[in-house]
C-alpha cells in the first residue's frame, strides 16, 4: 500500500508525481470512460500507447488505496463506471447480461485498471456501497453528479487537459429502471431487485414476498 514515505522516496528519485487528490479525480474518469477508450484519449493528445500506459501506472503511485476507498467522489465514479462497464458488455454481446454476468464485467473493468489486489476491494465496495446511490432521488442523483464535475473543473481548467478528463465526456450513464442489490436473508447472496419486484427468489431455494416499492421483506 502506497505511504508518504513512499511518495516522499519517489519524489526522492526524481519522480514528480501530481497531487494526491487530482490523480483520484483521473482514475475515477479512467474507470468511468473504460481503459480502452482512456488510453485512446490520451493518444489523440499526442502520447503513443505504451507511453499512454506507462502514464497510468504513473498515476496509480499517487495514491493511497484507503483515501480511494473513503473518497465520496470516487465513489460515485465507481458506481457510474460500473453501470459504463456492463453498457460496454452488452454491446459486444449484442445482448442484456444477467445479474451474474453483471458483476463480472464491473471486476473485469476494474481489473483492466488496477492492481489486483486494490481491484478486489474496490469491488467489494461497489457492492457493499453501490446501492446507496439508487436510493438517492433524481435531483439528489443530479446534485452529486454536479458537484463530482465541479470539482473535476477546478482540478483540471488548464486548456490542454482532455475535456472528458474536465468532466465533459464522463456524462453520467442512463441508469434505466432503477435497481439495487438486496442480500439474501438465508445465505447473503446477493440479487438484484427493483421496485416492481414482489417476490426474491434464491438459488438457495428461498423463496419469499419482497416489497420493491419500499426496498424491504414484509
Amino acid at each position: 500500500m502506497f505511504s508518504v514515505f513512499d511518495r516522499k522516496a519517489l519524489e526522492h528519485l526524481g519522480i514528480n508525481l501530481m497531487p494526491e487528490e487530482s490523480a483520484m479525480i483521473l482514475l475515477g474518469v479512467v474507470f468511468e470512460l473504460g481503459k480502452e477508450f482512456s488510453l485512446d484519449v490520451t493518444q489523440r493528445e499526442g502520447f503513443t500507447k505504451e507511453e499512454a500506459e506507462q502514464e497510468l501506472r504513473k498515476i496509480l503511485l499517487c495514491i493511497n488505496w484507503e483515501s480511494l476507498l473513503h473518497d465520496p467522489h470516487f465513489s460515485l465514479s465507481l458506481y457510474l463506471g460500473a453501470f459504463s462497464a456492463i453498457d460496454r458488455a452488452e454491446k459486444i454481446l449484442g445482448r442484456k447480461l444477467n445479474e451474474v454476468e453483471e458483476l463480472t464485467a464491473i471486476k473485469m473493468a476494474l481489473d483492466d485498471i488496477f492492481p489486483s489486489t486494490l481491484s478486489a476491494k474496490l469491488f467489494q465496495h461497489f457492492v457493499k456501497n453501490g446501492q446507496s446511490f439508487s436510493k438517492l432521488t433524481d435531483e439528489e442523483f443530479k446534485t452529486r453528479v454536479n458537484e463530482l464535475y465541479e470539482r473535476r473543473r477546478k482540478l483540471f481548467p488548464r486548456p490542454d487537459v482532455p475535456a472528458s478528463y474536465a468532466g465533459g465526456g464522463a456524462r453520467p450513464v442512463n441508469r434505466g429502471t432503477d435497481t439495487w442489490l438486496v442480500p439474501c436473508p438465508s445465505c447473503g447472496l446477493e440479487k438484484r431487485c427493483d421496485a416492481k419486484t414482489k417476490r426474491f427468489s434464491c438459488k438457495c431455494g428461498l423463496g419469499k414476498p419482497y416489497d420493491g416499492k419500499n426496498r424491504r421483506f414484509p
